[in-house]
Order: structure tokens, then sequence, then C-alpha cells
């Protein structure tokens, strides 16, 4: 049986951002947060053996905000969350990369939901894309038509993207580690695997929006899809092994491909952006092809 909570206010939600080597990132990302019409308790800021310190202005933007700086040697990403969770105090924690941006009612919108679902454990964010930018377009066609194909008439999504993912402190003490840190890619999509197996999806918060600004070059942003694809098999492997099934069917496919076409036709050099996702797709079937297949 699931443990119904009290409500949450909004001086109950930490926010961990992870950061490695993107401090320009990190910098709109906490002032975004900054900008909410509701603020969190506190912002934990993990520097992951970054090459360099963060700079001067950031500090800046960090003093008008509750935050905590903390610095650990390059462990990986999985293990800056985790180190992040364990600092928190807010009943609710918020997981964002440094790459996004939060909407400026963003974490009131969560408080929200979470008040009006109190058996729920676990809530995924809504995932845009920075719709000024190429790539921040590509995202935003791709991110909007996989929620839209995962979301469950119960609430619930089958999809979880720790670029916006909450959870409730409490509930997160059950793992031995929320995130696994021998996992280097994938590590969202085998938390997911976890919460479907323990009957604990994510619930969907469609209007709490983090849009995913990443700063990169095409070539860089098409590169990463290859080296996600290598990094990511472990994952898929473990996944396999527990039985749970997260792979789209065959109609799920055709209407992701559907959702596809219809986002791009939507946006301004939406069809160049498509364009995008499809190289990574081509990208992503060559490093399966090379390193052998994920699933």
């Amino acid at each position: 049986m699931k443990t119904i909570l009290f409500p949450i206010a909004a001086n109950s939600i930490s926010i961990v951002v992870p950061v490695y080597n993107s401090w320009k990132s990190a910098k709109r990302c906490i002032e975004s947060v900054a900008a909410q019409r509701v603020l969190p308790r506190e912002i934990i800021i993990v520097d992951d053996g970054s090459a360099t310190s963060a700079p001067n202005l950031l500090k800046e933007t960090l003093k008008d905000c509750n935050a905590t700086f903390i610095q650990f040697s390059h462990q990986g990403i999985s293990a800056a969350r985790n180190s992040g969770l364990n600092l928190a105090k807010g009943e609710m924690v918020l997981f964002i990369d440094s790459d996004c941006i939060l909407k400026n009612s963003t974490i009131e919108e969560l408080i929200a939901t979470v008040n009006q679902h109190p058996l729920n454990m676990t809530f995924q964010l809504r995932i845009g894309g920075d719709i000024s930018r190429l790539i921040g377009k590509a995202e935003q066609i791709y991110q909007t038509a996989i929620q839209d194909i995962l979301y469950q008439s119960d609430g619930s999504i089958r999809w979880l993207n720790t670029a916006g993912f909450a959870v409730r402190r409490q509930y997160a003490k059950q793992f031995l580690t929320l995130f696994d840190e021998t996992i280097k890619r994938g590590e969202d999509t085998f938390l997911l695997a976890q919460l479907l197996k323990n009957g604990n999806p994510p619930h969907y918060v469609s209007n709490s929006i983090v849009m995913h600004s990443p700063n990169l070059s095409l070539f860089q942003y098409v590169f990463k899809a290859y080296k996600g694809s290598i990094h990511s098999r472990n994952a898929y492997l473990l996944i396999k092994q527990m039985g749970v099934n997260i792979k789209l069917n065959q109609q799920q496919w055709r209407q992701f491909f559907q959702k596809l076409c219809v986002n791009a036709s939507e946006l301004p050099f939406g069809w160049v952006a498509f364009v995008i996702l499809m190289m990574r797709y081509i990208i992503k079937a060559v490093a399966k092809k090379l390193h052998g297949k994920s699933v």
C-alpha cells in the first residue's frame, strides 16, 4: 500500500543541478530558477570535476539564491546527482540538467500537481526545446513527440528524462543509490525500468515545463548520439534482464514518426531540424551496427 503524504510547500523543494564543463549554460539555468514565481527552498550545484572552476559571474548569481555549491573529482553525472540528493533537505527533490531553462511557472505548477496527487512518488516534468536555436527546434520536435506517444491514460508516462525529474526524498531513500553510478549513459531509462517494475511510474506534469537548450554545434549534437548509443548499451542490457519492456511497438513507431512530421511543420525551419533528427537516428543505427545492438 502506498503512503499518502501531506501537502508540500514551496520551501520544501530542493533543486539539484549537476555541472560538468558547462558554466555558461549553468548560469542561464540558475538564472531561470532565480526568476521563478515560486522559489525553491534551495539550489544545490554539483561540480562534477570540471576542468575550470565556476566563473565569478556565476558565483554572483548564486548569491541571490539559497545555493549550495559542492565540488568533486569527475565521477559522472549519476554520482553528481546522488551527491546532491544526499545533501538535499526538501521533501521533494527536482533534478535539472545544467543545459536547461525553466519557465517562470515551472516550480509553481509542479507543487500544484504534487499536492493533487499525494499517492505518487515520482514526477516527470514536460521537456521542450529552446526554439530560438536550430538545435533547440530539433529537441522540441523530438521531445514533444516522444512524450505524446508515451503518455498514459492514468496520468503517468512510460518515459523518464532527468532534465526535469522530481522525486519525493522519502521515497528516494528506499534506493541504495537512486541513479546507478556504474551506468555511463541511459541511467534515467534504467531508473524508469526500476520504477515500472515497482509499480511507481512517473506522474506526468504537462504544464510544468523545462526547455532543453544544449549549447552544442551541429556536429557535437549528432556525434553525441553516437557516443550515447555506445555507452547506453549496458543500461539496456540490464533492463532486458529485468524483464521490463520499454521499447516502442510498431504502431507507436508509426505514430511517433507522424508526430515528428507534424511538429516539424509547425516551426520555422522545422524541416531543417527534422533532417538533423534523422541524421541522429542514422548515426545511432551505425553505432549499434558497429558496437552491437543495445537490446
